[in-house]
C-alpha cells in the first residue's frame, strides 16, 4: 500500500481557488453597494435585502471553494497492479 504523496494541485484546484478569491471580491463589491444603499434608503428597502443575501452568499462560498481549492485529494483512479490482484 503506497502512502499519499504531496502533489502539485491541479488545475480544477487552481480554478477552484480562484473562483473562492473571486467570490471574496463580489462580497466586498456587495458591502460597499448595501453600505451605500443603506444611507440612502435603510434596511427595509427589498433590495438593501438582496445585497445583503447576496454579501452572505459569497462570503460563504468563498469560504468553501478556498477550503476546496486547498485540499490535496488523492488520485482516484485505479493503478493496473492493484486491480490485478484482485
Amino acid at each position: 500500500m503506497n502512502p499519499i504523496q504531496n502533489s502539485s494541485p491541479n488545475i480544477f484546484n487552481k480554478i477552484t481557488l480562484f473562483s473562492g478569491k473571486l467570490s471574496f471580491v463580489l462580497a466586498l463589491v456587495s458591502g460597499i453597494f448595501l453600505y451605500l444603499r443603506v444611507a440612502e434608503h435603510g434596511y427595509d428597502n427589498p433590495i438593501s435585502a438582496s445585497l445583503l443575501g447576496s454579501l452572505f452568499f459569497c462570503i460563504f462560498m468563498g469560504v468553501l471553494l478556498t477550503l476546496i481549492g486547498r485540499c490535496n485529494l488523492p488520485s482516484f483512479k485505479l493503478d493496473a497492479s492493484e486491480s490485478n490482484e484482485n
